[in-house]
């Protein structure tokens, strides 16, 4: 939705949110925190799903109407930026929370790990206050009892545990072997949300594919390794509370994994890294069986197949990505880039360099995809209902249109093309001939007269150009310049003609209802 350098003459709208200039704090603080909670520009989401600043406009207007303008909207910049702090504490937390095990006498009040619980407990409460979309429509839900439904039948109880101090409560008072940390793991419940923070994250930073995919494999590989040394190293801890002085093979374990000793911190980390890995990669431990314990050999078999597993998905994910990588040719990414040679070739200006970048970005919201290609592989009767779906409410908005028979209109939309404008793109010139009707999908055009002076703005829903199709080849009578990223569907005047020839009344009609309607 960016728009291109235009004075606009027209006078500005004023919003709901505005305030007179005399307003106290208060009402100036709640506009503006009401202003963040409604739906922005540049969020990803109304690039792909409002698409117009005319619908933009029309989403505000329904948050506000409906009495919902508390609700966090999923496109808003206070939501945006509140998953990305709370994405930042989890992966933090994360990180720190298997390192108190390894510490001397961990403090169970860490006041960290609580300040992470605090964020999680807020973050349920802005979840519950916080709109979705729906997959089957991509329609903005704000209402909210079904919000608050939405959510309790999705991830609220396993945020809640995450969210518990359950590190408080310790079974064992022995500090040497702590065992409240054993609680940590309850922490990783919140795993589908952190994911859908992340993946939100990079889709605004419109991270290309591979590395998004590059990053989460890393980040994974990491953190699995991270915690599987936090539970080599947790587990004999906790053994430690039930062992006896004279079993001197299960303390050889505790000994191996340097649990209870003087080591430091590293020592102690670096050991149990080193196991662990080990097991993963099928190395396991270079001393005889009879050493070892039962409890010892089942946690380092779980362990073994466990990071078999997880390294033959990363392995598969990699290999996944290889193949996208080889076989990219069709891929929006690949298509970038070899726009971006074809203009560094041909050297065009960066203006130019911009509006192409918009279009595409417009275009296919980070995803080629062959149009033609894919229209190719199902049949009429489909395209039909595609094509009904995609204009009916365009042509259904027309008066000159909306009382003509079914079998007119559906004649007329199957006709219909669609053409994607750039900012600053005339469509149509004054005293120039026209002989096409353009109905307007998502986007703005300004309405100039034969001076340059701005008359109006035509947004989502308008039409212009029933006169060309009525009279082909007459001037036009106004300029129309679009303001941003603008997708039309056009009607040309023989298409139309063809369309009402078995219907010559219908002409008449159609020139009565216009001429009535510039009366007015």
């Amino acid at each position: 939705m960016d728009n291109s350098k235009h004075a606009c003459m027209l006078p500005k709208p004023l919003c709901y949110y505005n305030l007179p200039p005399n307003a106290r704090c208060y009402w100036r603080f709640r506009s503006r925190l009401q202003r963040l909670m409604l739906p922005c520009e540049w969020h990803r989401g109304s690039a792909i799903y409002i698409r117009s600043r005319k619908s933009l406009e029309m989403e505000r207007d329904r948050q506000l109407r409906s009495g919902h303008h508390l609700v966090f909207h999923p496109y808003s910049p206070l939501k945006f930026y509140w998953s990305c702090f709370v994405m930042v504490a989890n992966l933090f937390a994360s990180w720190y929370m298997p390192w108190q095990v390894f510490y001397h006498c961990p403090n169970p009040a860490d006041p960290i790990i609580l300040a992470t619980d605090f964020i999680s407990f807020c973050d349920i409460i802005v979840l519950f206050n916080s709109g979705y979309t729906e997959e089957d429509n991509k329609q903005v839900i704000l209402d909210p009892k079904l919000i608050a439904l939405h959510y309790i039948k999705g991830t609220f109880i396993f945020d809640l545990i995450a969210a518990l101090p359950f590190q408080l409560y310790q079974p064992f008072n022995n500090c040497e072997y702590p065992t409240h940390t054993l609680f940590f793991p309850l922490k990783a419940l919140n795993f589908y949300e952190a994911r859908r923070k992340t993946e939100s994250f990079f889709e605004q930073l419109d991270l290309p594919y591979p590395w998004s995919v590059l990053i989460v494999v890393a980040m994974k590989l990491l953190l699995f390794f991270h915690w599987l040394t936090y539970l080599h190293y947790q587990l004999p801890s906790l053994f430690a509370h039930f062992l006896r002085k004279e079993d001197t093979a299960a303390w050889m374990w505790l000994k191996r994994c340097k649990v209870g000793n003087t080591s430091g911190f590293f020592e102690k980390y670096v050991s149990n890294l080193y196991f662990v890995c080990g097991l993963c990669i099928g190395a396991g431990y270079y001393s005889p069986v009879n050493a070892h314990v039962c409890p010892e050999m089942i946690l380092n078999a779980i362990m073994g197949i466990g990071g078999g597993i997880f390294l033959t998905y990363c392995f598969m994910t990699l290999l996944r990505l290889s193949l996208y990588w080889q076989y990219q040719k069709h891929s929006y990414e690949s298509r970038v880039q070899d726009l971006e040679k074809y203009i560094s070739n041909k050297r065009l200006p960066k203006s130019l360099h911009r509006k192409i970048q918009q279009f595409l970005s417009y275009k296919f919201s980070g995803n080629y995809l062959n149009e033609e290609q894919i229209l190719g592989t199902i049949n009429e009767q489909i395209k039909q209902d595609i094509n009904m779906h995609s204009c009916k409410r365009l042509v259904a908005n027309v008066p000159p249109l909306r009382d003509l028979p079914v079998a007119v209109v559906n004649a007329i939309i199957f006709s219909l093309k669609q053409e994607t404008l750039v900012p600053g793109q005339t469509i149509q010139k004054f005293g120039e001939p026209s002989e096409r009707m353009c109905f307007i999908s998502y986007g703005t055009l300004s309405v100039s007269d034969e001076h340059g002076r701005e008359l109006t703005h035509l947004n989502d829903g308008a039409y212009f150009g029933d006169r060309a199709i009525l009279n082909p080849g007459a001037p036009a009578v106004t300029t129309i310049t679009a303001l941003e990223i603008t997708e039309i569907f056009v009607l040309n005047s023989q298409d139309f003609q063809t369309c009402i020839q078995p219907y010559p009344h219908l002409k008449r009609r159609m020139e009565e209802t216009r001429r009535n309607r510039r009366r007015r």
